[in-house]
């Protein structure tokens, strides 16, 4: 969807508007994040008491929260340059709060804790 939004501006510039830059940015955007999530699949654990299950759902909980953060950011840039080039700016606001009330819920639901084993670090 942003490589076609890109595409539209680039054929239909307006002023502003900052061309393959945007495509560019989302791509450096997109590898940092995969590389977050690929070093932590591959890095030793810092906790010697978690338990396989556990890592797994920590990675696979990184993993969803990373697809979500560039799904969010892409979907807040094109939106951004379609109001830009359309001239809605004064909504602008209102696209932030929706975004930031978005994000919000998507971290409360990303970040539940109830199936992680703690009987580990008890005493025995």
């Amino acid at each position: 969807m942003f490589i076609g939004v890109v595409e539209y501006f680039v054929r239909n510039p307006f002023d502003g508007f900052g061309g393959y830059y945007n495509l560019l940015t989302m791509i450096f955007i997109d590898v940092f994040l995969g590389s977050i999530i690929l070093w932590n699949i591959h890095s030793k654990t810092k906790d010697p008491h978690l338990s396989v299950e556990d890592r797994t759902t920590q990675i696979k909980k990184l993993m969803k929260i990373m697809v979500l953060t560039i799904v969010m950011v892409t979907a807040f840039a094109a939106s951004e340059l379609i109001m830009s080039a359309t001239g809605t700016r004064q909504f602008f606001d209102s696209l932030l709060s929706f975004y930031f009330l978005t994000l919000a819920f998507i971290g409360l639901d990303a970040y539940r804790i109830e199936n992680i084993n703690f009987e580990v670090y008890r005493e025995s």
